[in-house]
Parts: C-alpha cells; structure tokens; sequence
C-alpha cells in the first residue's frame, strides 16, 4: 500500500475470486520503488542457451549457406554478428562470443556483402533484381554488427563493408529517388539505411544529406500510423498510403530515431515515441497473450516473437520522462516476449537480441531526470506473504479476513520474489483487511497479481470500502488476463 487522499480513516480492501479460476495475488509496498525487471533472468539464461545454438549452426560446416542466409529462417538474419558482440559485452565472455561473432562475420560480410559488392537485397520494393541466395523476403542492410567489429578490432574489411552497404545497399544509394520510399511500407528500409548512414560516419565516412532527408521520411512514417491513420482498418481517418500499422516496424523505426536523436537530440522524437506507445498500448496489446498484435491486418491474436523489437521504445520513454507507465508496460511486453517467443533458429534468436540489451539498460538505470514526487511516496502498509501466516506484513489494523479456498503457496507456482504468494480460487477464495488512512494523502494500492484457468464468464474482483459496508470495485480480472504471468498494478484510490 503506498502512501503520497482519503476521505477516511480507515480502509477495507478485499479480493475475491469467480468460479473455477486460481488467482496468486502478492502486494508489493511502496509505489516509486525501484521494481526489478521481471524475467530478466530468463532473458539471460536464454540468451546463452540459444546464443549457443545458433552459433553452432553458424559453425557447422553440414548446413549450407544458402540456409544460412534464407530470411525467413536464416541464422545470420537481423545481424547474428551485433546480437553475439552486445552478449560478450553483457557477459563479459568476449572469448566466447568474439568468436561467434566472427563466424556470422565470414558469412555475412565475407560470403555475401563484399561479393555483392554492399548492393544487397532491401525487401520486396528493392528496384534491383533480387539476389540467388535469398528467398526474397526481408531487409539485408545490417552495419552495426560490422561496426562494431572495426572498433573493436580495426579490421579494414569490417571497414569497408559498412561504407559497401551504407552507399550501395537497396535504398540506401544517393541515386534512388527518394519518392519512393515515401510510403511507411517500405519503413524498415528506411530504418535500415539511415542506419547504415550513422554506421559509416562512425567508421569515418562524411555525413550525407540523405541521412536527414531519409530522418524526414522516418518521421513521416509515424505520422501515417499514428496521425493521419492512413491504413485500413477501423481506424482509418485519410486515404490509404500504406498497407498496415504493424508494432515491429514501428520498434525498428524507433530504433533507428533513437539511434539519431543520441547525437541531434531531435525534438520530434520524444511526442513522436509517445504518440506512438500509448497508441499500441491502448489498441494493439492483447493482454492474454502479453503481446502486440503482428500487423493492423491480424489483430485477433498476439505476437510474441516480436515484443523485444517493442520493449525498449517503452524504457528509453521511461528513461526520458520518468513517467511510470512506461516502465510498468514496458515491463509486461519484456515480460511476454521472454516467455512466450520462439528463438529455435538465429532470425528469431538474433531479432530478440537486437535491441533488447537498450531495454535492460534503459530500465535499469531509470529515469535521466524524474519527476520529483510531491510528497515522497511512502509504505502504508505491505505484505508478501513470507510469514506463511495471515497476520503477518507491516502496518495493517489486523489479520487478513479469509474465507474460501485460500492458501499461501510456498516455493511453488513462482512468485514473483521471495519464497511465497497467496491462491485464491473455486468461487469461494476471499481476503479482506484492512488500514487506517488517517492523515494519509494519495494513497495508491499497488500489488503484484497473476491469473489462469479463467472461463470467459470468470471474474476475480479487487474491491475497496471507507466503512466495511459499501465497496468500490477498483480492479476487475478477466478471462483476458489469463496468461499466468505476474504482472504489477498500481490502483490510485485517491
């Protein structure tokens, strides 16, 4: 319970649960408390064991280059070089991981861009005729992994390859009319090559007009998704000029703005970022599989895969403005992607490492300037559960009230931290306690809570009541949120 207005003196919160559901509810204390990033573990026991995977596909010499190159399972893709360098940083294991690094290296760079002389394929819109050893999907316009490697390294070859891609790359060439990537279709192009043009600067390369005029057109594309709405669907407001809104572009957008706005500071990218977040958030997140739909023309089920191609827009907006919300949603698309996308070949492994090492970093080290609290919030009262009993916890009048099914679990179902949580289900679990709120102001209920086995007639219901007689729901659970994942609520009572 977090202290920072209430009428009374006293406060009666109860939590019960609808037929046939299980609900594991803990509280957590303080609103403003620095909260730990959740499945962050799991991210980093994934990324050696699938890191290590891919690698040693990568090195077998059986699996032929064509299979190593396909986009659509290809285990270079969405350069398998930058996600194995950001993971030697990250773990300090720069003998392992340099030299995988260097084994998606000799494939991309030595087997396909300097061959090709940097004029890879950029999509399905590429004016140039699609290379033999492609399928013909997908962007190949990946510099920051080659970057990387020329700092760390000096290699001349890595050197050469971002100057290939950066000038000859579909898209990416001084000479291709810029009309024709006007429409947000071709958005992870663009993304690519401004990219390719910040890679090269870098590595020593003069800045170049197309960089801004490119920046432009990126900023361009947010406005058709989230201004001008110009995609069919429900949504629609002006004539078509693109065929969907789908949430992973816009992360690669992101990425690429960010990348720009670390050295212009651009003042059109924090509104841009925020239209953009909250737009997704209210309208593409599907809570019962903790992911953004795929793309404006598939939006009954969630995308998983895709969620750390998100995520970090939502930590660097944390980071930036100190606004909590952020942070808090930020954390449950983190949260789903961890544990729901596939990384079984190096596409879906090296694009959930992409950049999702921004999203630990951002949210780790919190806001740059946050918004001081007014007053500071403070802990009410709090209870984990890890008395194993229901009078234990700080600062309430009383023992829990409970009736029903109702238990403290311990050491199962995975709590959120610590040893222990509480289940309620079967139509009967019931809680109740309750506080005295004199002189208290702003006063937020803020818990951690996790939900499964719910029909779609199910309910489970957080309510509140000044006297212990009239209550107020001020949280409903349903069926959508069934997904048994914790997630963190914070409930302004005031």
């Amino acid at each position: 319970m977090g202290q920072n207005t209430a009428p009374s003196q006293r406060l009666w919160i109860t939590v019960g649960v609808g037929p046939l559901i299980a609900v594991l509810l803990m509280t957590a204390a303080a609103r403003g408390q620095q909260l730990p990033i959740p499945q962050l573990a799991l991210w980093e026991s994934n990324m050696i064991t699938y890191g290590q995977a891919n690698c040693a596909r990568l090195a077998d010499p059986t699996i032929p280059f064509d299979q190593k190159l396909n986009p659509s399972t290809g285990h270079v893709y969405y350069d398998a070089e930058r996600a194995f360098y950001q993971i030697a940083d990250y773990t300090g294991n720069t003998a392992q991981w340099n030299s995988c690094a260097q084994i998606a290296e000799g494939i991309y760079r030595d087997q396909y861009v300097i061959p090709n002389n940097g004029d890879v394929y950029a999509g399905p819109y590429d004016p140039d005729p699609v290379v033999a050893d492609t399928s013909g999907q997908g962007d190949w316009n990946f510099t920051t992994g080659l970057r990387m490697d020329y700092q760390r390294t000096a290699d001349a070859t890595s050197q050469y390859a971002v100057v290939l891609l950066s000038q000859n790359a579909a898209f990416a060439r001084d000479s291709t009319p810029l009309a024709w990537t006007v429409t947000a279709d071709l958005s992870r192009e663009v993304a690519f090559a401004i990219l390719s043009y910040i890679n090269a600067e870098a590595v020593g390369q003069p800045p170049r007009q197309r960089r801004i005029d490119m920046v432009n057109q990126a900023y361009g594309h947010m406005k058709q998704w989230f201004v001008d709405f110009s995609w069919p669907g429900p949504w629609q407001q002006s004539p078509q000029t693109t065929i969907r809104l789908a949430p992973f572009m816009v992360g690669l957008t992101a990425h690429t703005l960010i990348r720009d706005w670390e050295q212009t500071h651009d003042s059109r990218l924090i509104p841009a970022l925020r239209l953009a977040a909250d737009w997704m958030w209210a309208n593409a997140w599907i809570p019962r599989d903790a992911s953004m739909w795929e793309d404006s023309r598939y939006r009954t089920a969630g995308a998983p895969d895709a969620n750390l191609l998100i995520a970090p827009i939502y930590a660097f907006l944390y980071r930036q403005t100190g606004d909590t919300k952020y942070r808090d949603q930020g954390d449950q698309i983190f949260s789903g992607g961890v544990t729901g996308a596939w990384l079984g070949d190096g596409k879906h492994f090296d694009h959930n490492y992409w950049w999702s090492f921004d999203y630990v970093n951002w949210r780790t080290a919190g806001p740059v300037a946050p918004s001081p609290p007014a007053p500071p919030a403070l802990p009410i009262a709090n209870d984990g559960f890890e008395s194993g009993t229901f009078s234990g916890g700080t600062g309430w009048s009383e023992p829990w009230t409970k009736s029903g099914d109702v238990s403290i679990r311990t050491s199962v179902d995975g709590p959120i931290e610590g040893k222990s949580h509480v289940r309620l289900r079967r139509n009967t679990g019931y809680l109740e306690r309750t506080l005295n709120l004199s002189g208290a102001q702003n006063v937020h209920l803020t818990f951690w809570a996790k939900v499964r086995s719910f029909e779609s007639s199910d309910k489970a219901l957080v309510k509140v009541s000044p006297d212990g007689v009239t209550f107020t729901t001020v949280k409903v659970f349903t069926s959508a949120d069934g997904n048994n994942t914790y997630r963190y609520y914070d409930l302004d009572l005031t």
